[in-house]
């Protein structure tokens, strides 16, 4: 049963909706990340690390794409670090707005568009991906314990 949902944004770059996915983090330790512009419905970063609980490891996710784009986030221990970055950058490249939020907070749940990404990747590409995966813990190639390999 699919519920439609409105996203606003002004614009291009106005509104990032950031998101993380742990659907293989049990069975394979590995655990996803996205950010996704749902004005145009672009993926700006979709990053696989071994967690998604270091808020540093969000931040230079959005440092790696922010040279060419702008954000805005929700409300979390992640978020925030982005969130506080952002406006440190713009701080800092701006002296007039020092004292000020660059920032909006979404009160509300508004992943709205990386829950379609998830989505979109647990149907199209998870089966295959995931049968890759199994081969590779059966033949004794990969092991999720480790963590870096």
């Amino acid at each position: 049963h699919l519920k439609r949902k409105r996203s606003w944004a002004a614009g291009v770059n106005d509104l990032w909706a950031v998101d993380q996915h742990d659907k293989w983090k049990y069975k394979f330790g590995l655990a996803l990340h996205s950010g996704i512009d749902p004005f145009v419905g672009r993926i700006q970063w979709m990053k696989i690390w071994w967690t998604t609980v270091i808020p540093d490891s969000y931040f230079s996710y959005y440092l790696d794409t922010v040279q060419e784009r702008g954000c805005e986030f929700n409300p979390c221990v992640g978020s925030c670090r982005l969130a506080n970055g952002h406006t440190l950058l713009r701080h800092w490249h701006d002296r007039s707005l020092r004292g000020t939020l660059q920032h909006r907070w979404m009160k509300e749940k508004k992943n709205v568009m990386p829950e379609i990404g998830w989505s979109q990747l647990r149907h199209r590409l998870t089966p295959g991906f995931e049968g890759i995966l199994d081969l590779g813990v059966n033949q004794g190639w990969y092991d999720p314990s480790v963590l870096l390999q």
